[in-house]
């Protein structure tokens, strides 16, 4: 008599073609607990830039006489210390330029009525915080002026159909997208060095040319034409596409996620492209603006609205994280084609 040896039925999650089924407790119990620290963390990166956000040394002018100039810094120290770094002009000529240059936000012209020199492509939420002061430091000083405030003059206003300036806040998100799928989308399906860095700079391209067609043509959020936005946007993503292609080609998917992650969770909450860098909590702002996100932010506000006054700076941003990019790109290339054959 033959013994027959009895062959259990193949569990579900035995069939190679289906994800395996994660088994024990410590994953059951662990993945649970990293990805809600990985949500928290999340959190705590958006949510902590945006509920601090106060002016930090905010640059603004004055113009008037000294005795004047003074009760004014005065009266916003005395409201909110370190808030403001007030540089007194001498006509309100002086304190237009300096605004159309992006060297201060807003101006105060102390004259009778008193007015507020503000502009809204800069930042339009520096321009309200300007307003709701000016506003409340002539409703205490019992001018006249406690109802309405000083006359706003919009020195740079913003575009016609964004007067918020949301168009080039969002532009973020796309950057970060544009990263992802250069870094690990590209890799993934596109094979040769050369190809690679086509198919990235094409993506880069069209990817300007797409945000151009909807924020200039379409919802009219950008003063400037619509090639020179397109320029800088094509700029911008280029920057964030090579930087994690060269990553992810020099250290595979660890290497783009490091540049991914750092976009995500620090670039874009300390962009302050919703607000000002000077909103930001101290000492974070100069982080902030170290990344592709908020450079090309400043460089298309610079480009659409002050023609391109304090432009260097986002663009010297941009060229580094380019050219960074470019290098690991190169570096990884050849340390892939010097190792021997499997």
């Amino acid at each position: 008599m033959v013994a027959t040896r009895y062959e259990a039925p193949p569990r579900p999650h035995d069939d190679p073609s289906e994800p395996p089924v994660l088994s024990g407790w410590g994953r059951v119990l662990g993945l649970p607990v990293a990805l809600s620290l990985l949500v928290g963390l999340l959190l705590a990166a958006f949510a902590w830039p945006a509920v601090t956000a106060a002016p930090h040394e905010l640059p603004i002018g004055v113009v008037g006489p000294a005795a004047a100039v003074q009760q004014v810094q005065g009266a916003l120290q005395a409201k909110q210390p370190g808030a403001f770094h007030i540089q007194p002009y001498g006509s309100a000529a002086e304190a237009r330029a300096a605004i159309e240059s992006r060297e201060i936000y807003g101006a105060v012209v102390v004259e009778q009525p008193p007015t507020l020199l503000v502009a809204t492509g800069a930042s339009p939420a520096v321009a309200q915080l300007l307003t709701q002061v000016a506003g409340a430091m002539a409703a205490q000083s019992g001018a006249g002026q406690s109802s309405a405030g000083p006359t706003v003059t919009d020195v740079v206003p913003g575009a016609a159909g964004d007067p918020h300036g949301i168009g080039v806040a969002v532009l973020a998100l796309p950057l970060v997208l544009g990263g992802l799928l250069s870094g690990v989308a590209l890799r993934r399906l596109v094979r040769g060095r050369g190809r690679l860095a086509c198919s990235a700079l094409l993506l880069s391209l069209l990817a300007g040319l797409a945000s151009a067609t909807i924020l200039n043509l379409w919802l009219n959020a950008l003063g400037a034409s619509f090639w020179t936005d397109a320029a800088v946007i094509t700029f911008g993503f280029a920057a964030v596409s090579f930087a994690t292609l060269g990553a992810g080609t020099l250290a595979g998917n660890a290497g783009a996620g490091l540049v991914l992650a750092s976009l995500l969770l620090v670039g874009n909450p300390l962009s302050g492209l919703s607000s000002a860098p000077e909103l930001l909590p101290v000492g974070w702002s100069a982080v902030g603006q170290a990344f592709p996100l908020a450079a090309t932010g400043q460089l298309l506000r610079s480009e659409a609205f002050f023609d391109w006054a304090a432009a260097g700076r986002p663009a010297l941003v941009l060229s580094v994280w380019l050219a960074t990019g470019l290098f690991l790109f190169v570096l990884g290339a050849l340390r892939r084609s010097r190792r021997p054959a499997a």
